[in-house]
């Protein structure tokens, strides 16, 4: 028969057996301190480090460094958790002393890795953290501060270091691009200048300074021709005033010859001088190929001008009334002229002749003058028409001149464009680079350094008591509750059959003293 556990019987076994439970739960118990109490500590000591932004404005300085900042933590996490880096801190702080002689130098690395853990804290943005923490497991509290401090400084360092690198790179990259677009646009400015000094006169720019030169040249040669008209009328005058110098010079000298004088020359009071309008009607001419006509000196030839063409229409006047009187072609002989008149008439004669050779001489000087001022004119106009070619050369050649200088300028101004912005860009990095050198940028704060650790991480030692004490407690609950199930007897009567009749009930009887009897509920019996 296989008596069913009811509760009655769960707690008859417990307190029946009350003793072997204790016993087992007590060493149980005991075993678990011992062992607890064995267990080395390991202590967990971390450093907040906060990420700071940049403390210039970005509208004075721009940074060269705008990497993710995720994936900058993760490079540098790799290089501080590189195998030379924890080496240096495992000889420095004298760690895993009781692992070197178990493990290899490799497997010690790998385990103080394993120790190591970074954690992200979000900052305002959702993809940017705003902080991290830096922890290390060791089982000296001292030391494991002392780790975890050296690894939150050597992320700050690193980040500055790597920053700076990168800055300073970005500067001199900058730098060499700067140089060979300065030897560039030395080259196209070069070409330009050559390309300028060589056609000098018919680039583009000088289109309205060729047109004006044209138009004055044009002017010039109008004003030369008209200078060269007054000057051949001039000269062809003086010709003719020539001729009749001549000829009334040889009708002097023939009347020096022959003793007579023709009537209109002795006329009283008038000596008539053939040549005297021819004079001044050219030295008026003269006059105005120098002076305007509002000049002085032309208002004054012209009036003198006028005042000898008045006295010949005088001469005329009393030539016409001699002629009259004694016939046109009538000769005074000298004999019939009085001594005193004829005395008066050999020395005009003699002043007239000399006044005749004088003019002749200055309209010779004259016309030889006008014939040095016509040759003049002539070479300037030569030299005028030689340079109006020339400029209308360099205005018919100033469309295919802004073509050429179209494709110089525009390679020009690609180089300077180019090349000023590599210096703007260029003057931004060393001002990033400056930023970063004095720590003014975005870099990596300890917030919070890593305190000695009071209490350890590791092991839970109330909880594994507590985990030991109910252990042993259940332990001494199932050796207790197999024992009985194994003896397999009833504990009592509730765990007969309700139909089963009862005929009696027998006491426990538990052996006393030799001749002695003990009856559970009876007084021993006295001698």
């Amino acid at each position: 028969m296989r008596p069913e556990f009811a509760p009655l019987s769960l707690a008859k076994t417990v307190w029946k057996r009350k003793i072997l439970i204790l016993l087992i739960w007590v060493a149980a118990s005991g075993a678990t301190y011992a062992v607890v109490r064995r267990l080395p500590a390991t202590y967990r000591a971390e450093a907040l480090i906060i990420v700071e932004g940049q403390r210039i404005p970005e509208r004075y300085v721009s940074a060269t460094v705008n990497d993710d900042l995720n994936l900058r933590l993760s490079t540098i996490s790799q290089q501080i958790l590189s195998y030379t880096r924890l080496a240096g801190v495992i000889e420095k702080f004298e760690l895993y002393r009781e692992d070197r002689p178990l493990r290899t130098e490799e497997e010690i690395v790998n385990k103080m890795r394993e120790d190591i853990s970074i954690g992200l804290e979000q900052g305002w943005s959702p993809a940017r953290p705003g902080a991290f923490r830096v922890a290390y497991v060791a089982k000296d509290p001292v030391v494991t501060a002392q780790v975890a401090n050296q690894l939150a400084n050597f992320f700050i360092d690193e980040n500055l270091r790597t920053r700076e690198v990168q800055a300073v790179g970005t500067s001199e990259f900058l730098e060499t691009q700067l140089a060979e677009a300065e030897k560039t646009l030395e080259q196209q400015e070069a070409t330009l200048s050559q390309y300028k000094t060589k056609f000098m006169g018919e680039l583009p720019e000088q289109q309205g300074t060729l047109l004006a030169t044209a138009s004055r040249l044009q002017s010039q040669i109008r004003e030369i021709q008209e200078a060269t008209n007054r000057g051949q009328q001039s000269k062809l005058m003086l010709q003719n005033s020539l001729e009749s110098a001549k000829v009334a010079y040889g009708a002097l000298l023939a009347a020096g010859e022959q003793g007579t004088l023709r009537p209109a020359v002795l006329v009283p009071g008038v000596v008539r001088e053939p040549s005297s309008i021819d004079a001044a009607n050219a030295k008026l001419e003269q006059l105005r190929l120098r002076y305007s006509d509002d000049h002085p000196d032309v208002t004054k030839a012209r009036s003198e001008l006028v005042r000898l063409l008045e006295l010949a229409k005088q001469q005329e006047a009393a030539a016409e009334r001699l002629k009259d009187v004694k016939g046109s072609n009538a000769v005074i002989p000298a004999a019939t002229v009085p001594q005193e008149v004829q005395g008066t008439r050999e020395s005009r004669l003699a002043e007239s002749r000399i006044r005749s050779a004088q003019q002749i001489h200055d309209l010779e000087q004259q016309i030889s003058l006008i014939d040095e001022q016509l040759n003049k004119l002539e070479r300037d106009r030569q030299q005028t028409l030689a340079s109006m070619t020339s400029v209308q050369s360099a205005i018919d050649r100033l469309p295919m001149r802004e073509q050429e200088l179209t494709g110089i300028t525009r390679d020009y101004q690609i180089s300077r464009t180019y090349y000023q912005s590599l210096l703007d860009k260029k003057l931004a990095a060393d001002l990033a680079a400056n930023m970063e050198k004095y720590q003014k940028a975005e870099r990596f704060i300890i917030q919070d350094m890593a305190r000695v650790p009071v209490k350890p991480l590791r092991p839970n030692r109330r909880m594994l008591f507590a985990a030991g004490w109910g252990l042993g407690l259940v332990l001494g609950l199932v050796v207790a509750f197999g024992w009985e199930f194994k003896k397999n007897v009833v504990l009592g009567e509730w765990e007969l059959p309700p139909d089963l009749v009862v005929l009696g009930r027998v006491p426990v009887i538990r052996p006393g003293k030799p001749g002695k009897l003990s009856i559970p509920g009876t007084a021993p019996a006295r001698a």
